[in-house]
């Protein structure tokens, strides 16, 4: 499963894009996902929002599967980083990449991998 973020990035967005994944993943299994920040022009989500989604302990779909970040951006690539650090006693982080190959390789996919949309916000504001 492919979630791929533009443009502005909020706490809302990340919000609703996780949703939106797990309600996708309750009757459509995967062998992983990739939530790919690498098209975003803004990220507006502050530190702790990510400590805060840790503490939470959300209940996650498909806990066993493999989920990859891939976030080119600097601020980003930290931002992430901090979450899967914190993540990691639950192990219920993103691996985090800079690029979508890298994260096709840790998912044992052949790039380049052709995803079909389900669902886009892309044409909604």
């Amino acid at each position: 499963m492919l979630l791929t973020f533009l443009r502005i990035v909020t706490e809302d967005s990340i919000l609703a894009g996780i949703s939106e994944v797990q309600d996708f993943l309750r009757s459509n299994p995967t062998e992983g996902t990739i939530l790919d920040f690498s098209g975003i022009e803004e990220f507006q989500v502050p530190a702790a929002f990510f400590r805060n989604h840790v503490n939470t302990r959300r209940k996650l779909v498909a806990p066993d599967k493999p989920r990859v970040a891939v976030a080119p951006q600097a601020v980003v690539y930290g931002m992430l980083k901090m979450l899967q650090a914190h993540s990691e006693p639950s192990r219920t982080g993103p691996v985090v990449v800079r690029t979508r190959e890298e994260a096709y390789e840790f998912l044992n996919l052949n790039a380049p991998v052709a995803f079909s949309p389900v669902y886009s916000r892309a044409t909604e504001s």
